[in-house]
C-alpha cells in the first residue's frame, strides 16, 4: 500500500494536492485519549490518526522534535516512539522500529476499537 494519497495539509502549489508521505495507510481517529510520557513530563493527548508506523496527536504539552515519547492507552497498552514533527500542539510520533510490527499493529487497532480508556478498562475487568 505505498500508493501516493492526497492529504488535507497545505500545498506549495495551490493547484496540486499534497502527497501522502507515509508508507502505510493512515486511519482517522476520534475521541481517542492517550497519555504521553516525555522524560519526566506527562501530557494528555487526543489521537488524530493512526498508522502502523506512528500516530498524529494533539497534546496539552507537546514534546519537541527528537524527544522520545511513551504513549499509554488502557486498551492498546504502551507504544514507544519519537516526535518527528511538531506544529503548535499537534505532533507526529514515529513508532520505535525495534518493536514487533505485529504487536504494534494490534495495539493500533485497539486504539481505534476502544477509544474511550474508561470503556476499555471496564471491558478488560468484565472479561
Amino acid at each position: 500500500m505505498s500508493a501516493e494519497r492526497p492529504t488535507a495539509g497545505s500545498s506549495k502549489d495551490a493547484n496540486r494536492p499534497p502527497v501522502e508521505r507515509r508508507r502505510t495507510l493512515r486511519v482517522e481517529a476520534s475521541n481517542v485519549e492517550v497519555t504521553l510520557e516525555i522524560g519526566k513530563r506527562i501530557a494528555d493527548a487526543e489521537v488524530r490518526d493512526v498508522s502502523r508506523g506512528g500516530l498524529r496527536v494533539r497534546a496539552s504539552y507537546p514534546p519537541v522534535i527528537g524527544d522520545k515519547v511513551i504513549v499509554r492507552h488502557a486498551a492498546a497498552g504502551t507504544l514507544k516512539g519519537v516526535c518527528v514533527r511538531q506544529t503548535g500542539n499537534e505532533i507526529a510520533i514515529a513508532f520505535d522500529p525495534a518493536e514487533s510490527e505485529v504487536e504494534r499493529t494490534l495495539q493500533c487497532l485497539a486504539l481505534l476499537l476502544a477509544p474511550d480508556a474508561e470503556d476499555a478498562e471496564a471491558r478488560a475487568v468484565s472479561s
